[in-house]
């Protein structure tokens, strides 16, 4: 039987959650999340709003959403797996400085 080789994965905890607060053309404030959300039975991760528009655009991304969806890190270790890229040491992202997840995988 082969040995096992450990690989260990890391993300930008942003991948999982992260909220920016938006402030709307008439002064309001507006809380945009990105997170895992309910997809009928299964679950999925993205964006949401807290404004009307969003609420009635049946999850069409609103105007708030596309004005800071680019703000967010989600580095992900796995997308550079092969490059000469080292994972962090110090446990930050190295994209925006902010906590890292990560898992362990035998292989």
């Amino acid at each position: 039987m082969a040995d096992l080789t450990i690989e260990c994965h890391s993300w930008c905890k942003s991948n999982e959650f992260w909220q920016r607060q938006v402030q709307g053309s008439k002064g309001k404030t507006y809380t945009v999340l990105y997170g895992r959300m309910p997809a009928g039975s299964e679950y999925q991760y993205g964006y949401s709003c807290d404004c009307e528009a969003f609420k009635f655009g049946k999850g069409k991304p609103c105007k708030h959403i596309k004005a800071v969806q680019g703000e967010r890190c989600a580095w992900n270790f796995e997308a550079i797996m092969g490059s000469s890229e080292e994972r962090p040491a110090d446990g930050k992202c190295p994209v925006c400085g902010g906590e890292l997840s990560g898992i362990r995988i035998a292989v």
